[in-house]
C-alpha cells in the first residue's frame, strides 16, 4: 500500500486508533492514554479497573488483522463497551472483478442467520458504495447474538472495506451513526514516498 494513504477524522470521546505496530513503547502510551480516559471523572483507576482495561487491550490486541490498513477501538469512557473496527484497503488489479470483490466484502466470513441487508450509500471522500448490516447464525461465548456493519467502495483504484468484528446489537446501536460519520471523512490520499 505504497501508492496512498488514508485520511479519516476519528472522534476523541469514544474512539481511538489501535496502533499498528507492536513496540512496547507504543502499546504502553495507548494503555495509558485509555486508562486517564476512563479515570475521568472516577474516583481514580484502581488494580481491578486496571487489570480488566489489560484483558480488554489483550483482546482488541488479538483482532487487529495482518491486512488492516487501520484498526478502531470503540470505546465510550461513559459506557462499558467495546467494539473493533477494521480498515482495509487493496488495490483493484486490472482485470478485477470490482462488482463481485465488493459483494464479497460485504458478507462476512462467517454463517449467517439470514442474509444481509444491503443497501446504496455515497461517501463524501470515497463516492458510492454498499454498507450492509448482518446477523450471525451462531452467539457469542456467553451465548448473546451477534452482527455487524461492513461498508465497502471502489474508489481511486483501490477498494475499501470497512467493517466491525461480531458485534452485540445493542453496541452495533450505540456505534453505528459514529461510525457513519467516520466513514464519509475517509479519503485515499496519494502518497508523497
Amino acid at each position: 500500500m505504497n501508492a496512498m494513504e488514508l485520511d479519516l477524522q476519528v472522534p476523541d470521546a469514544s474512539w481511538s486508533v489501535v496502533p499498528r505496530e507492536a513496540p512496547a513503547e507504543r502499546w504502553d502510551a495507548f494503555t495509558s492514554e485509555l486508562e486517564a480516559g476512563y479515570a475521568v471523572g472516577r474516583d481514580g483507576f484502581g488494580d481491578e479497573q486496571r487489570m480488566a482495561l489489560r484483558v480488554m487491550l489483550d483482546e482488541v490486541r488479538a483482532q487487529v488483522a495482518p491486512d488492516d490498513a487501520l484498526t478502531l477501538l470503540f470505546r465510550p469512557y461513559s459506557v462499558p463497551v467495546t467494539a473493533v473496527v477494521h480498515v482495509r484497503v487493496a488495490a483493484i488489479a486490472e482485470g478485477d472483478d470490482v462488482e463481485a470483490g465488493l459483494r464479497h466484502a460485504l458478507t462476512p466470513d462467517l454463517p449467517l442467520a439470514i442474509p444481509p441487508v444491503v443497501e446504496d450509500v455515497t461517501a463524501a471522500g470515497l463516492g458510492a458504495g454498499r454498507r450492509s448490516t448482518f446477523v450471525a447464525a451462531a452467539p457469542d461465548a456467553a451465548g448473546h447474538p451477534v452482527g455487524g456493519i461492513s461498508y465497502a467502495f471502489a474508489a481511486d483504484g483501490f477498494a475499501v472495506h470497512v467493517l466491525t468484528s461480531p458485534t452485540r446489537p445493542t453496541v452495533l446501536g450505540l456505534l453505528e451513526e459514529q461510525l457513519e460519520q467516520i466513514v464519509q471523512t475517509l479519503r485515499i490520499l496519494p502518497s508523497h514516498g
